[in-house]
């Protein structure tokens, strides 16, 4: 259940064991954030890895790669409900194809990876056109060839900011300041900011976005209390992640508390089942595509083959 680094390792070393799988995702392209981040897999960038990999699961005779397809429920006895949008995408359906299809699938063994969403931060007209999270500014900016402004302003209290910067500027968009909510920000950060010529507020945040129909400044208020206003049309916020364990809790389950992420993640499990990735909590590449690898291999043998993880790619 999802396509990114670490559901495309699972499915990739169950299949090579010969297990019959069925890949869903809910976009109507394999990847993930591997095709909206900028990575580099085996000397290659990240969407051609996809691309490849894509390609050797469509090889495989009993892999069903279900894109456009929601998992949204798990019930008894390894049951999931899923919706394939068939034909919401196309104007006018062929003749006798339904617009959406409800699937049962029954599954011996599962791999949750439907990733994480970033948490927002909140402040005074956040919902002001031109606000927007920090990994929607690069979907935009890597995935569609969009260019989301022209002056930014970054917002964050993770180290996630750090590739937002890097994006922004490769894409010619002028990035004015980092605002920091952490009193120490780290030196690579700061470092990088200086090259560019950011100025960084640590300790600081956004306390409003200022303008109109449209983001005109940010008021950047320092942990002193001073404040500050700075002229941009786009401010990228980021404020950690959540892993996506929904699933993982319908059987029961219940998460536990990682203070460390500051969020939930999945801790009793139905029979079954396993996550790897973002939704584990798992947060870095190299992460996400080795337990990708180890829990496809482990549902592979956990229904009656021999498996042996995926190669890892650097």
């Amino acid at each position: 259940v999802g396509s990114g680094p670490a559901g495309l390792m699972a499915a990739l070393s169950a299949a090579r064991a010969g297990a019959k799988v069925i890949l869903a995702d809910e976009s109507f392209a394999f990847g993930g954030r591997l095709l909206s981040d900028v990575h580099l897999i085996n000397d290659q960038p990240g969407v051609e890895w996809v691309n490849a990999i894509v390609a050797e699961l469509q090889s495989f005779p009993k892999v069903r790669l279900m894109s456009r397809t929601t998992i949204f429920g798990a019930y008894d006895s390894g049951t999931f409900g899923a919706v394939e949008r068939v034909a919401d995408h196309v104007a006018v359906p062929a003749s006798g194809e339904p617009r959406q299809r409800l699937w049962h699938i029954v599954a011996k063994s599962t791999v949750i990876a439907q990733g994480s969403t970033e948490r927002p931060i909140v402040f005074g007209n956040n919902d002001r056109p031109g606000v927007m999270l920090a990994s929607a500014v690069r979907t935009y900016i890597n995935r569609f060839g969009v260019a989301p402004g022209q002056t930014a302003v970054v917002f964050s209290n993770n180290d996630d900011a750090a590739s937002t910067i890097d994006d922004l500027v490769r894409a010619g968009i002028e990035v004015v300041a980092l605002a920091d909510t952490r009193p120490d920000v780290p030196a690579p950060i700061k470092s990088k900011a200086r090259k560019h010529g950011i100025r960084v507020f640590e300790g600081a945040a956004v306390a409003d976005a200022i303008g109109g129909k449209g983001v005109s400044g940010a008021r950047i208020v320092a942990a002193y209390g001073t404040s500050e206003t700075v002229s941009c049309d786009l401010i990228a916020v980021s404020g950690g992640f959540n892993p996506n364990l929904q699933v993982t809790t319908h059987l029961g389950g219940r998460p536990s508390w990682n203070e460390s992420l500051a969020a939930f993640v999945p801790a009793a499990l139905p029979k079954g089942m396993s996550v790897a990735g973002a939704a584990n909590g798992r947060f870095s590449l190299g992460a996400c595509l080795s337990e990708g690898a180890r829990n496809g291999a482990a549902a592979a043998v956990a229904a009656g083959f021999d498996a042996s993880p995926a190669i890892v790619p650097n």
